[in-house]
């Protein structure tokens, strides 16, 4: 699974505590919580099919398809979930998909 993150120092911080609390072995690799705070930083663990890749989003087409994905309505109001599955197939949004 792909998740791209916003490239920030606050919004790094925030990664590195989720990923932390989620259980990713982030310390151990010497994940620091300013590692995503620039472009282009990623950071894998698991193996697949579970393997999970984060990555400081900063290119114009990432951020574009984070726009697009925080205009969707959320599926569930509590979660706040977007509704992949209402995606245009036509639509090229890069790692986001509703069958990946």
């Amino acid at each position: 699974m792909d998740i791209f993150v916003r490239a920030s120092k606050a919004n790094s911080e925030r990664v590195v505590a989720a990923l932390e609390a989620f259980g990713a072995p982030s310390q151990a690799h010497g994940v620091a919580a300013s590692h995503f705070a620039q472009e282009g930083a990623a950071y894998r663990f698991g193996m697949a099919p579970l393997k999970v890749e984060v990555q400081a989003a900063g290119r114009h087409k990432d951020l574009a398809d984070v726009e697009e994905l925080e205009r969707l309505e959320p599926t569930d109001p509590h979660s706040g979930w977007p509704n992949f599955w209402r995606l245009n197939p036509a639509q090229n949004l890069g790692s986001v998909s509703a069958d990946k």
